[in-house]
């Protein structure tokens, strides 16, 4: 069994598959984060922010529901990550501006 389970992960590295990530966001359904860069924060609200720059689009993990922006520059996602509160900068920057229609 060990044999086995040694040469599945030497076939998956050697393939390169990656399982796709997919999460359920709030209003939107679901949608994958391949082309997200995502980052844990260290924030009691805010647990998880992914970036599209290219589209423009933040995923953001609140709590535990994730919900999408659009139209969000990088100096914004930028400000995010480096806040000191990302609840604050959240609330001031990003909630009620950034919505997708």
């Amino acid at each position: 069994m060990k044999y086995f389970i040694a040469l599945l992960v030497t076939l998956t590295i050697w393939t390169g598959e990656v399982a796709a990530e997919t999460v359920s966001v709030k209003y939107i359904g679901s949608i994958s984060l391949d082309s997200y860069d995502c980052q844990k924060t260290q924030s009691s609200f805010l647990h998880r922010a992914c970036y599209n720059r290219t589209a423009s689009s933040l995923v953001l993990l609140l709590k535990n529901t994730y919900y999408q922006f659009c139209g969000v520059s990088q100096a914004v996602y930028t400000g995010l990550i480096n806040s000191e509160s990302k609840g604050k900068y959240f609330n001031r920057s990003i909630k009620g501006r950034f919505d997708c229609s």
